[in-house]
């Protein structure tokens, strides 16, 4: 599951760093998963409607993008 996949990554960047971006594409019920102490109810979500996935994504990983 990304979530997990995620929380993992985490663990490589230093503490400031943020990683986690709990997104939906359409509303939901969020199911009561943990991982450590971490619940995904406990997250604050945004809806990013599908018609603007492909540009919220583009922007990311610009942002994300390691320098060369």
């Amino acid at each position: 599951m990304e979530f997990r996949t995620a929380l993992d990554r985490m663990n490589y960047l230093p503490d400031d760093s943020v990683l986690v971006l709990p997104i939906l594409i359409e509303s939901c019920d969020v199911p009561s998963l943990s991982v450590g102490n971490i619940n995904l109810r406990d997250l604050q979500w945004d809806i990013i409607p599908d018609e603007d996935i492909e540009e919220f994504a583009l922007g990311l990983a610009e942002r994300v993008k390691e320098p060369a």
